[in-house]
């Protein structure tokens, strides 16, 4: 009897202490559980932030993209324009410098052609003997042929009647107003050198003269040019 009552007793006791270590191991599983539910938690938790910042990022990033895309689309649209308007201004200097080109061109064969002009008359003023005392009633003629030409600006005709007064008249009481009035032809059609000329032969031959006043001036005004 009392053998079987001890293997009962040790029998509890055993089953006892199986249950215990079971239950032990139960809380110890379960805490565990427990921590890796926390920190699974924790860490998901971390993760949703991150994913809240990196979307937060992305957002601003957008709107700094379409910022930067705007602002290239207006510089592009401003260079666009400054091109256009380069193109249009260079066409219009284009232009001009064509308009200048056959303007000046068109200057020169006149210039060309007053010279030849100018030196014809000069051969033929020296070929032609100088009229007799009482034949000068045509020589006020030409003095006020070439006045009327200057006063419209006739510069090349202007020239051409005063050098035939010279010719006619190298002592005639105009002699020198002619000769600076052909200086001052000269200068307004862009001959300088040969404008100069003239003023220096109004200074050599009349030197105390208005004329020579005026030479002096234009002459110095002409140097200051170069």
């Amino acid at each position: 009897m009392r053998p079987t009552l001890a293997a009962l007793a040790i029998l509890f006791l055993s089953t006892g202490c199986l249950q215990t270590r079971s239950t032990l191991r139960e809380q110890e599983e379960k805490q565990v559980l427990q921590k890796t539910v926390k920190t699974l938690q924790k860490d998901t938790a971390d993760v949703s932030t991150r994913f809240s910042d990196i979307d937060e990022d992305l957002r601003k990033l957008g709107g700094r993209v379409e910022t930067v895309e705007f602002k290239l689309n207006q510089a592009q649209a401003k260079t666009d324009a400054g091109v256009r308007t380069t193109e249009t201004r260079v066409n219009d200097i284009e232009t001009k410098m064509k308009i200048y080109q056959d303007a000046i061109t068109k200057m020169d064969t006149e210039l060309v052609e007053l010279r030849s002009a100018l030196a014809s008359m000069q051969e033929e003023m020296r070929r032609t003997p100088a009229p007799a005392a009482g034949g000068k009633a045509s020589l006020p003629s030409a003095y006020v042929s070439a006045e009327e030409l200057f006063k419209a600006s006739q510069w090349k005709e202007a020239i051409l009647e005063y050098e035939r007064y010279r010719k006619a008249s190298p002592k005639g009481k105009q002699f020198a107003e002619a000769t600076y009035k052909i200086g001052v032809c000269f200068q307004e059609l862009g001959l300088t050198e040969e404008a100069k000329a003239f003023y220096e032969e109004v200074l050599a031959k009349f030197p105390k003269s208005k004329e020579a006043e005026r030479a002096a001036y234009r002459l110095k005004s002409l140097n200051r040019k170069k």
